[in-house]
């Protein structure tokens, strides 16, 4: 086709495309300005978490624990640093960035006792978002700054809303839960869910 007829379709297909192209553009922007982008960093955890009381050793009992520094999940490959992780109220956001887990410290710390031990961290190739690919029965390690380390058994995931604060009220034998965001917006929290093997 050529011609006076086609150079019009042409200009009115270019036009269009311009329009669309234009209309994707400032979506994107609106997106950017209303925090869509953001809401992954500011809301991985909920902004008020229960009061958990850490373990203490009684004469009866000497509980190992130790504040965690870096979590390897051999399966996956992965070898993470981790960093204490804290709520400021100032911005409403927890601890996060794209190098590191974060041990939530209002949960427990790695212990022979009792208790929920929570990393959480962005859903990223380097820090969590390979997760989905484990299998129940395979370990992670839990390093800690006093040089144990807790071994745990992967058991099962679930998803959970963001204001979901039930995991902290585990009270019986230690566990691990590694958290992340999914759904299509990041709108979830997936709980990966692990039991204590045994410290090294």
């Amino acid at each position: 086709m050529s011609g006076p007829g086609y150079l019009a379709l042409y200009n009115r297909t270019g036009y269009h495309a311009s329009l669309v192209g234009l209309y994707f553009l400032t979506t994107l922007l609106m997106l950017y300005l209303f925090g869509v982008f953001d809401k992954p960093v500011r809301a991985v955890l909920p902004a008020v978490l229960p009061a958990v009381a850490q373990p203490v050793s009684t004469p009866a009992q000497t509980v190992i624990t130790g504040r965690p520094s870096r979590i390897v999940l051999p399966s996956l490959g992965l070898d993470i640093q981790v960093q204490d992780g804290s709520y400021n109220s100032q911005d409403g956001s927890w601890s996060l960035d794209f190098d590191h887990a974060f041990f939530a410290m209002p949960s427990v710390q790695p212990n022979d006792l009792t208790g929920n031990t929570f990393i959480y961290g962005h859903s990223s190739t380097r820090i969590f978002g390979k997760l989905w690919r484990l299998k129940p029965g395979e370990k992670a390690e839990v390093h800690t700054h006093n040089g144990r380390v807790f071994e745990y058994k992967y058991q099962s995931l679930r998803n959970v809303q963001p204001e979901d604060v039930s995991v902290f009220g585990h009270h019986t034998a230690p566990i691990l839960t590694l958290q992340t965001c999914t759904g299509d917006w990041n709108e979830l929290r997936r709980l990966y869910e692990f039991t204590l093997e045994r410290i090294i």
